[in-house]
């Protein structure tokens, strides 16, 4: 099923519905990202495309039964006023989340020194292999 919204959602962003995120010049816009049962969603800032994919997740509930769960959902932003965060936030039934959140144990952001930014992860493989 999530291949299916995968497909869903790189069908709306050829056609323009979906803005995504400018990676590069010459690269079609970043939309989404899925890893397992996880699905990560790249958008504009703006009110429009916060309901284009409200109304993509709110159809794909439907269609096939499967829900997201909001509880676990996060929204991020970056350089955005506060006003619109809350506007956004609102649309998207979404909790503002923290960048220094972690994703399978891995810090989503980090600083310039990659060094403590890995750390947690790699000690904590160290002491498994040493069980």
């Amino acid at each position: 099923m999530a291949k299916v919204l995968g497909r869903v959602i790189s069908k709306k962003c050829s056609e323009g519905l979906w803005k995504g995120i400018k990676i590069a010049d010459g690269v079609n816009p970043l939309c989404h990202l899925q890893f397992v049962d996880d699905t990560f969603l790249a958008g504009d800032a703006s009110a429009r495309e916060a309901r284009v994919i409200r109304r993509t997740l709110d159809d794909y509930e439907q269609a096939f039964g499967q829900r997201v769960n909001w509880f676990k959902s996060e929204i991020f932003f970056f350089n955005t006023e506060p006003t619109k965060q809350r506007e956004i936030c609102r649309i998207l039934g979404m909790r503002l989340g923290n960048l220094l959140s972690k994703y399978l144990g891995i810090p989503l952001f980090g600083g310039a020194n990659k060094t403590d930014l890995w750390k947690n992860l790699v000690d904590s493989c160290l002491s498994k292999l040493d069980g």
